[in-house]
């Protein structure tokens, strides 16, 4: 099963990092989330503690290798179900999401699935309602496995750029511009520099998009020209509360990364 786990803080935010009117964040994720969640490698790559340093004051999230929006792999909730069950168990008050899926979904979309992407985005935007959401674009290298090629990711964001049209509450991080090719280990995934770059990106265009004190942003498409510095200082993952900083609560979560898609049936193998 995908893990539920909720990061609360009571530290001041470091006001040198752009901040976020989100109270709290409900953040569904796949692998790419893994790397800056539970398997985070370095503060930096953590993304509780960006959003922290962004303002927010309690994360929840559900990540799940494999996932996609429609589609299950080894039983675990697809993101549209894991979205739903954060929007049922979760105070709705002040809070945001960020929505870090697509690459599975482009992926099977590719190997044949007849849902196409504006049904897949649609089938999530609807759980979320009229709550703001950031969702960070898809990048892959030519290196990356059949049906995972860069151009079905450009397909999926060009989809997500104009859902914006649909959906006023909807902010697109352009994480494809922030990520440099030197961020992938296998054509998909993130090293652990490339891992901090997503984190820290995420956490900046949260506050970006939706800033303290004032309304939404603007437009469609945010992004990070200088994302938020790592942390120097913050404790990892399963780290003691310390004063000044909150308490960063992981659950282990196995990672099932695709290894192939056919027709809409995930495929998957344990990493």
């Amino acid at each position: 099963m995908a893990a539920v786990v909720a990061c609360t803080s009571d530290a001041t935010a470091d006001q040198q990092d752009p901040q976020t009117s989100c109270q709290s964040v409900l953040h569904v994720g796949d692998s790419l989330s893994l790397g800056i969640t539970d398997e985070a490698d370095s503060p930096g790559a953590d993304v509780a503690q960006r959003y922290e340093a962004a303002g927010v004051t309690t994360s929840f999230f559900d990540v799940a290798g494999g996932r996609s929006s429609v589609e299950t792999v080894d039983d675990k909730p697809n993101a549209v179900s894991a979205a739903e069950e954060l929007s049922r168990t979760h105070p709705a008050a002040g809070r945001c999401w960020v929505l870090q899926i697509g690459t599975n979904d482009a992926a099977n979309i590719s190997a044949g699935s007849q849902i196409d992407a504006a049904a897949r985005i649609d089938q999530l935007m609807q759980v979320v309602g009229d709550e703001p959401v950031l969702w960070p674009n898809l990048k892959t290298l030519v290196s990356a496995p059949m049906h995972y090629e860069p151009e079905k990711m450009v397909a999926y964001n060009g989809a997500l750029t104009e859902a914006c049209a649909r959906y006023p509450n909807l902010r697109i991080y352009d994480a494809a511009a922030d990520l440099p090719d030197s961020a992938f280990v296998d054509g998909i995934h993130h090293t652990t520099a490339g891992s901090e770059v997503f984190a820290g990106g995420i956490a900046s265009a949260l506050a970006t998009a939706y800033p303290a004190g004032g309304g939404p942003t603007p437009g469609c498409v945010v992004g990070t020209a200088n994302t938020v510095p790592a942390p120097e200082s913050s404790p990892g993952p399963m780290a003691a509360p310390q004063s000044g900083n909150g308490l960063i609560c992981f659950a282990p979560i196995v990672d099932i990364c695709l290894s192939t898609t056919d027709f809409g049936l995930a495929s998957a193998t344990t990493r």
